[in-house]
Order: C-alpha cells, then structure tokens, then sequence
C-alpha cells in the first residue's frame, strides 16, 4: 500500500501507534537504566523522562484505542465515543492489549512514588515489563500461532523497546556526568546490551521463519518482505554503531566525546526508523501480502 493512498483513519492509526510505541519504549527505558545503570547525576532527569513514558502510554494508548473504534465507526469524531464498538473491540485482542499497556503505566505511576531501594525498583520493572511484553502477545498475526509463537513476540517487543528507551538516557549520561562516569555507564551497558542483542536476533530469526513457512524467497518477492529486510538493514545500522561505540569511542572518551555524542544522536534517529517501520509492518502490511 502506497503511504499516498491511506485514509485519514489510517494515517491517525500509524500516528498514534508510533507515540504508544514511543512512550512505552521511554517506560521500559528509564525502568531498565533505573535498575541496572543508577546515577545519581541522571537521578532527576530520568525521573521526569519515567513520568513522560507513563504518561505518554497512557494517553496514547487511550487515543490510539478510540482511534481504531472510529476508524470501524466511519462516522467521524464522534465515532470514536461509540459505546458498542467500542465495548465490542474491548473484548477482542485490541482491546486487551489496550488494557494490559494502560494497567502497565497505572502501576507505575501508582507505585513510583513509595519506592525507596532497588529491590522495589527491580519489583516495579519486572511487573511493568511483563505487562507491555504480554501486550504485545495478545492481538496480531503472531498472537494466533500458538504460545511458543506469542512469547517469542513479547520477547522481541520488549528487549526492542528496552534498547530504543535507552539511548536518550545513555546520551543524557554523556551530557550530564563526568567523562570517566559516563564511559563506565556505556561500558556496562554495552555488555548488557549483548545479551539484548543476542535475544533479540534469535526472537527476530524465529518470527521471521514462523512469518514465511521456512520460504526465505517469499520474503523477497513481497512488499511486506521486502519491508522486513529494510527494518534489519536499519537494524544491522544500529548493531554497527553499537559495536563502534562500545570498541572505539567509549574507550576513548573523553577524547572521543564529540563522536560519541554523534554516534549516539544517529542511533537515535535509526531507532525511529525502526519503530516507524515496525508500525508500518503490524498496521498496513500482513505476512499473506
């Protein structure tokens, strides 16, 4: 489907889609950096950018949900408040997943405030991650192929929005502390960051051979292949500046501080391809095109 032929249902959906995906990445981010890279400098930046994962879920997930109700409405703004097409996608996988993002974001905001050590903190993650994880297992194509099929989805989803959420932080890291400081904290990121990796490609391997029937050529010859082998060329960008970071410019810092900075800028906007791209595949496209 040509992006000049979508709908304006269509075009609010993708829109919306992405700030959800972008607002619970932010979540699962500042989470993760919380639990494994605490610094005290970073301490009241990431507290705010927390506030705005739970926030941005929330109203996205809200908004992307009445979306899809006016979208089967067809009857403009107002179809969006249709209180039986509504309750009738609230029942169904959309619905669940809407639910399980929005219980996700209520959680911690409801709990943010009475943490005071890190075993509450690890606590609060591992509730927050599992519910986004399963929200992403409970609706799509992948949702109907069996359990090995879904949990193979939440893994993918949530170590992807892990590694997205953490490059404003790494790159906050380098702004805000000391040069030594900030090459410790993406030094040991980089080595969690292999095992996110790791368990990313073998999810991506696994989904793309459920995907295709174990028919590697399908996935050339059609518009939603070819779109899958663009979203890993974009992804093989950011394993490149992943491993560049990690074996030339951290090492060097703070020699390197300004390439760094740059590296870190770019793996950001890549990041945003890969999520636009990933909207694209789960909104407009299907394995069966």
């Amino acid at each position: 489907m040509m992006l000049g032929t979508l709908s304006g249902w269509e075009v609010l959906t993708l829109l919306s889609k992405l700030g959800s995906y972008g607002a619970m990445a932010a979540l699962a981010g500042a989470l993760f950096m919380r639990n494994c890279l605490y610094s005290a400098e970073v301490e009241p930046w990431l507290r705010r950018y927390l506030w705005v994962g739970c926030g941005g879920t929330l109203v996205m997930t809200l908004l992307s949900f009445l979306i899809q109700v006016g979208a089967l409405a067809e009857d403009g703004v107002a179809g969006m408040f249709d209180a039986s097409l509504a309750g009738m996608l609230w029942s169904s996988g959309n619905g669940t997943t809407a639910w399980l993002r929005l219980l996700a974001a209520v959680v911690v905001l409801i709990s943010r405030r009475h943490l005071h050590h890190a075993g509450q903190y690890r606590w609060l993650a591992g509730v927050a991650g599992t519910l986004i994880a399963a929200s992403f297992a409970s609706s799509g194509h992948m949702a109907t192929e069996g359990g090995l099929a879904a949990l193979t989805v939440a893994l993918h989803a949530l170590t992807a929005l892990i590694w997205m959420g953490s490059l404003l932080p790494l790159w906050q890291h380098l702004q805000l502390t000391k040069p030594h400081h900030a090459a410790a904290v993406l030094t040991r990121f980089g080595e969690l960051a292999g095992y996110l990796v790791a368990l990313l490609l073998l999810a991506g391997v696994f989904m793309l051979w459920r995907i295709s029937g174990g028919h590697w050529q399908g996935l050339v010859d059609s518009v939603y292949g070819q779109s899958i082998l663009l979203k890993l060329l974009l992804v093989s960008g950011l394993l490149l500046l992943a491993a560049l970071n990690r074996w030339q410019l951290v090492p060097a810092l703070p020699a390197s501080s300004r390439a760094l900075d740059l590296s870190l800028k770019v793996e950001k906007l890549l990041g945003l391809a890969v999520l636009l791209v990933t909207v694209l595949l789960t909104t407009l496209m299907g394995p069966e095109g």
